[in-house]
């Protein structure tokens, strides 16, 4: 409204650029809510990626465990045993293989 009360009517450029403005605003916030949902999802794929790296390091590192305990049982296992023998019987030193 004017100061004599009369209506004052925007032109069509002033609607143009008011109807403008505010759809790039609405648009802004768009976009920054997609940013945001973006930002989220990148942070759980980097977390999940580091998830997966732990358990593949577990996983290689049971594994190998596993190789070298398979390797291990595998071979024959030899110890030596001092045995006294009762009866004045010198020490005799023997190797005792073990499966």
């Amino acid at each position: 409204m004017g100061s004599a009360g009369a209506t004052n009517q925007a032109t069509a450029a002033e609607a143009t650029l008011k109807w403008q403005s505010e759809n790039a605003v609405a648009q802004n916030n768009i976009l920054k809510t997609i940013l945001a949902q973006q930002d989220t999802f990148t942070k759980t794929q980097e977390e999940l990626v580091y998830r997966m790296q732990c358990l593949e390091s577990i996983i290689y590192e049971d594994s190998d465990i596993e190789d070298v305990a398979s390797r291990t049982a595998a071979q024959p296992k030899t110890h030596s045993k001092t045995q006294i023998q009762s009866n004045s019987s010198p020490l005799t030193t023997s190797t005792i293989k073990m499966a």
